[in-house]
Parts: C-alpha cells; sequence; structure tokens
C-alpha cells in the first residue's frame, strides 16, 4: 500500500501550453518535440542567443528532463538533523508522554508528524485518512509490516492479549466497537494509558483509554509479533 508522504518527485510538462512574443506569433504546442520548435522559434524572432538561454533555463526548471510524472513516496522514515526535538517533546509532555520512556522514538516523530490530519473513510495520505489506514501506515513504516485496510483484517494479524490492558506495551493495537456488534475502530497504543489514531471527529489525535467514550467501547488489545533477526 502506497502512502503520500512526499518526498520527491518530476514535474512533467504542461500538455498544453499557449506561448506568445512580443513579435505578435501564438501557438498550441505538446511534447518536447514541441519545446524544442518553441524555443528556436523565440530564439529566431529575438536573434539573441541570451533569449534561447534563458527559456532553455525555464524549461528546464519546469522539469524538462523529467523521466516521467509519477510520484515517488517514501516507504521508510528517518528523524531529520533539522527536526526540532525540544518542541515534539515539549507537544509530548502536554500529553502525559516521556519520550525518554519512549521504546521506538521513530514512532512518536511520526504520530507527532501526522498530528491532527483529517478523518476521510478510506483515505490513506496527508489530505485525509482513516483510523485502520492510518494503524496500517505506521506499522510499515516503522516495523515494516503490512497489516491489512480494515479493522478486521488488523485485528485478523494479531494475538489478543489476554490480559488486556494491565499487559499492554507500546505499539500494541487497541481495538474498538464502535458501530453495533463489530470491530469498527483501531488506534495504536503508546504509552501511559495514551493511544494514538485517526478519530472521526478530530482526526489524528492522542487519547486516553479511560476517556468514558472509549473506555465504554474498548474491545481488545492486539500484538503483532516482530520479527527476531
Amino acid at each position: 500500500m502506497v502512502y503520500t508522504k512526499l518526498t520527491n518527485f518530476s514535474i512533467p510538462l504542461p500538455s498544453l501550453v499557449k506561448a506568445k512574443t512580443e513579435a505578435g506569433f501564438g501557438f498550441p504546442f505538446r511534447g518536447r518535440k514541441g519545446v524544442t520548435h518553441l524555443v528556436k522559434q523565440i530564439a529566431a524572432v529575438k536573434n539573441c542567443k541570451l533569449c534561447f538561454s534563458v527559456v532553455f533555463c525555464f524549461l528546464f526548471g519546469l522539469g524538462l528532463k523529467a523521466q516521467d510524472s509519477s510520484l515517488v513516496y517514501e516507504t521508510a522514515i528517518s528523524i531529520p538533523d533539522n527536526t526540532d526535538s525540544a518542541k515534539i517533546d515539549s507537544f509530548y509532555k502536554l500529553k502525559s508522554i516521556d519520550l525518554n520512556q519512549a521504546e521506538n522514538i521513530k514512532l512518536y516523530y511520526e504520530i507527532f508528524h501526522w498530528y491532527r490530519t483529517c478523518y476521510r473513510y478510506g483515505g490513506n495520505s496527508d489530505h485525509g485518512i482513516d483510523c485502520s489506514h492510518f494503524v496500517n501506515m505506521l506499522y510499515e513504516k516503522i516495523y515494516g509490516k503490512t497489516l491489512g485496510p480494515s479493522a478486521g483484517a488488523i485485528l485478523a494479524q494479531c494475538k489478543i492479549v489476554k490480559k488486556g490492558l494491565s499487559a499492554v506495551r507500546e505499539g500494541d493495537i487497541v481495538f474498538f466497537k464502535i458501530k453495533k456488534g463489530q470491530v469498527s475502530h483501531v488506534g495504536i497504543y503508546l504509552q501511559n494509558n495514551k493511544f494514538a489514531h485517526a478519530s472521526t471527529h478530530a482526526g489524528v489525535i492522542i487519547s486516553d483509554m479511560d476517556e468514558p467514550y472509549y473506555k465504554k467501547r474498548f474491545y481488545k488489545i492486539g500484538r503483532v509479533e516482530q520479527s527476531t533477526e
């Protein structure tokens, strides 16, 4: 599954561009052949090498040498050198979360990046994401595992923690029965009774397991077996 945390891309030339010069000519053109023709026409009218160079640099900046229009998506994360760690640490302290106790700091940084991303049913990008895709995205990036696109599919990949919240660990998945009789909401457990999830009313947030709404609808804790490699 692909998540649009965009890290690199090529910009394709416009499919249709209309150009006009002071000489008064204008025409539509397509593709590189048309671009080359346009540059030659402008250079001929101006009779100036400088004009040709300027136009070439402009078109190059638009992505003339783009190999294709495909987007390149990030499949794994690293913490950038310019990350404001103090800001992130303060953010989590307000949530009663101590990053010094984190087992995998990248999990917390990634959640911070997605925080307040709006909810969109079936969404899997930073333009909108739902609860199951949010958990699946985190597992793909942080733990290198693909779980599934729905709460039920994710539950099927988990081993149930029989002792429930008394034995919960960072990275465990919390399941809720929001809709009648079925598991319909998931989140990822952090620490100190907090879990991150994509809620329908507020997008990606961090909540407490003891909040009445979630406490009433809590179902089970699931654990995904990690590779020993």
